[in-house]
């Protein structure tokens, strides 16, 4: 035992304690028993240790609500050694054997070197292997195995002593120390949090699910403008810009009477608290100490005093686009315009760059007369040419990868020269790609770097295997075949297209390794595949508008995209806002399809929504989500589509209709209905 005696002893009385708590048997509490009908044992121990182990396995509160009660009026320390127990594994567990003075246990296919601190297991030595109902506790930074509550038989078939003999004396790798126990047992017991409420996440996820309703949202049959228009206004266009910094800007409210439109004017309607943000912008000291009014003039006199733009250039940073654009059209109107009072007046406000007064039903927004000069104006349009350059530059990476999945840096980069109008250095590109901020991540392969799609890294391929493992132990499910229940995205499907024929045995965690190994070999034969794709045959050019607008906005405004967005702005879910839920599921939609280059990776995730494929909807939404995924890159293609690989074998180009049909007349359309899209038909 390497738990000293003293610590034994101490978890033995708390345990003793909990066992009686558990079994039912202290007053007050009604313990649940597996046999309801049977008659009372009376003082049977072994009854009580039966009933404690199906409490402990039904009731994963049970531990803080023994601590709650406090019938048994534990010491603090007491009290740390029961709610230490709330990270336990409970269950079936087979008793190997001994090594270095630990029992080795077999829970669920992970062993574990726990220590025998009730000496039970030591006088069983002999009969082991043998297979008991016990618990793993953490305590004094070991793996403690009490009591065990009941000895089953053993099936001799499953292990021999010899061949547990020599598994043990290769010292395989065991899970030692509380702490292991504690980080094994949280991911295991997550899944079922929610039992006592009377449904565990497995029945929650093999149920059958209530037909889900669709509504006709409110930007259903409106042409792209006016549907921009409506989105921006219900949603809250610059609430969404803002993020974070939204309440800090939506207090600065206009000032509330007419002032004089100079700089120590408007510094003096200022509260102490946003003087004071001014004055660190430009990077005063000792102003906390000052009085507002002496702030005031201290900050408009620094700002003043400066002739060049290096004083306004924190505010000038710190704007928003939207708030650039304004600062621009004041300054084309002489530096003062009147805006209505319900546009969002707190982005007119942007001291000391800015300010608003009510005038009656309107805003007046004005720049201060000192700021009304070239000065400003160089200061904006540097700032406008800054973030042009940095997002094309960071557009270009996500572009990359969205259209060729890996690409060599410098050919990225001279796709992204080519198009940009005033393109960064290599340098800067490569320092932007190694920010990761969007879906492009710097690797190496041999001496050669190249950007590539985050779904493609080792990163996604580790998050994958924690997904299936983490699903697999959530529902007990036994076979592979059912992990296309858990796909999430386009990635996940990829990897695990051949995992149902891998293997269809039940699922134990020992064959995790395997799994991680099989989905980290598929993935870099992949990987491999693509850049040995890409060097054969040139590649398509970077679509300049995956650069103009970023590759989800470019597809979201072509063709396909649009006609797939109005499909799905009729089928919005009652639980769903419909100014938001088109856009978001057309984004998922993209993304899966160009990850697992599959038309099936668009189905999930409309599947994911709950969408009916036999309803009458469904042949319309199949068609348009099929036109778009016709016409997005395929990493296997270098880049080209669908469509377009179609049209290079057919040697001629094909005319479809918004929904993905090909303009035939005599299948989906007649001939008219093809000269209504105003395209002609192929011969």
């Amino acid at each position: 035992m390497h738990v000293t005696d003293e610590c034994a002893q101490q978890f033995l009385e708390v345990f003793q304690q909990f066992v009686r708590y558990a079994s039912g048997r202290s007053m007050g509490h009604a313990a649940v028993s597996p046999y309801p009908f049977a008659e009372d044992p009376g003082d049977d121990p072994t009854h009580d240790l039966e009933t404690c182990f199906q409490n402990m396995l039904s009731r994963p509160s049970i531990v803080e609500r023994f601590v709650d009660m406090n019938r048994h009026r534990l010491s603090e320390d007491q009290e740390a050694i029961a709610l230490g127990w709330e990270d336990r594994l409970c269950g079936t567990c087979i008793m190997l054997g001994f090594a270095d003075d630990y029992v080795v246990v077999d829970h669920d296919g992970m062993l574990f070197a726990a220590d025998d601190i009730s000496g039970e297991f030591m006088e069983r030595a002999s009969q082991m292997p043998f297979a008991a109902e016990a618990m793993l506790l953490p305590y004094a930074g070991e793996i403690v195995l009490p009591k065990p509550f009941r000895v089953m038989g053993f099936s001799k078939a499953a292990y021999s002593k010899a061949e547990i003999a020599s598994f043990l004396e290769a010292k395989p790798p065991l899970i030692r120390g509380a702490e292991a126990l504690r980080s094994v047992a949280r991911v295991l017991h997550e899944p079922f949090n929610n039992w006592e409420a009377g449904e565990s996440e497995a029945d929650y996820c093999w149920r059958e699910p209530e037909p889900r309703a669709f509504r006709r949202g409110a930007l259903y049959g409106l042409d792209g403008v006016e549907r921009e228009k409506l989105v921006n206004r219900e949603v809250g266009h610059y609430g969404y810009e803002l993020g974070s910094d939204w309440w800090r800007r939506k207090r600065q409210r206009p000032i509330k009477q007419a002032i004089e439109p100079t700089l120590s004017a408007a510094l003096s309607c200022l509260t102490k608290s946003e003087l004071l943000d001014i004055a660190r912008a430009v990077q005063l000291k000792k102003c906390s100490v000052l009085k507002k009014a002496d702030l005031a003039q201290k900050a408009c006199t620094h700002l003043l005093s400066s002739r060049d733009a290096e004083a306004l250039s924190p505010f000038v940073e710190d704007c928003l686009d939207s708030e650039l654009d304004l600062l621009g059209e004041l300054l084309e109107a002489g530096g003062v315009m009147g805006i209505p009072a319900d546009d969002h007046p707190f982005t007119a406000t942007h001291a000391p760059l800015s300010f608003t007064y009510q005038d009656g039903d309107n805003l007046i927004a004005f720049i201060p007369r000192e700021f009304c000069n070239e000065r400003l104006e160089r200061c904006l349009s540097s700032e406008r040419a800054k973030r042009r350059q940095e997002r094309q530059a960071r557009s270009a990476l996500d572009a990359c990868v969205f259209q060729y999945g890996i690409i060599p840096l410098a050919e990225a980069y001279a796709e992204y020269a080519r198009l940009a109008e005033d393109p960064e250095d290599i340098q800067r590109f490569r320092a932007l790609a190694m920010e990761q901020s969007g879906a492009a991540r710097l690797v190496h392969e041999g001496e050669t770097e190249y950007l590539m799609h985050a779904s493609l890294t080792d990163d996604k391929v580790q998050a994958v295997v924690a997904q299936i493992c983490k699903y697999e132990s959530t529902c007990r499910s036994a076979y592979f075949s059912r992990i296309a229940k858990a796909r999430d995205d386009g990635a996940m499907r990829r990897m695990t297209t051949g995992l149902m024929e891998f293997d269809r045995r039940e699922y134990c965690a020992r064959r995790r390794q395997e799994i991680r190994t099989w989905i980290e070999s598929k993935n870099a034969a992949d990987v491999s595949r693509l850049i040995e794709a890409h060097d054969q045959a040139p590649r398509k050019p970077l679509n300049a508008a995956y650069l103009e607008y970023g590759p989800v906005e470019a597809v979201r405004m072509s063709p396909e995209g649009r006609a797939l967005q109005a499909v799905l702005d009729g089928l919005v879910p009652y639980s769903e806002n419909e100014y938001r839920f088109a856009d978001k599921l057309l984004e998922e939609i993209a993304t899966c399809s160009v990850e697992c280059g599959e038309l099936d990776g668009a189905f999930d995730a409309l599947r994911r929504e709950e969408y009916d494929f036999q309803a009458t909807y469904a042949p319309v939404l199949i068609r348009s989500a099929m036109n778009l995924y016709n016409s997005l890159p395929l990493w296997g293609e270098r880049g080209w589509s669908a469509r377009e690989r179609a049209e290079s074998i057919a040697g001629k180009p094909i005319a479809f209709a918004p929904d993905g049909v090909p303009l035939c007349a005599g299948s989906f359309y007649t001939a008219a209905e093809v000269q209504q899209f105003g395209a002609t038909p192929p011969s």
